[in-house]
């Protein structure tokens, strides 16, 4: 985690975080994905609202893709 707020992090995709990026597990094998926002201000009122909170990590559209490729065996 690059810094403190990784710690609150809920999401099982999550990798890392800093300025105004988060950094999540990619849709193919042995990827990343890093999804970058205009500002620092965006990125926490995104992870506030997904990453962050345990109810509602599974909303996210990343997290709905990656439950699916699970689920469907085309991501192992």
């Amino acid at each position: 985690m690059s810094d403190s707020v990784g710690a609150h992090f809920q999401c099982p995709f999550y990798m890392s975080t800093s300025n105004n990026f988060i950094v999540c597990e990619g849709t193919l094998k042995n990827t990343t994905v890093r999804h970058t926002f205009k500002s620092t201000k965006h990125k926490q009122i995104y992870s506030s609202k997904y990453c962050c909170d345990f109810d509602k990590y599974q909303d996210c559209l990343h997290y709905k893709t990656l439950i699916e490729l699970y689920e469907s065996g085309l991501r192992k």
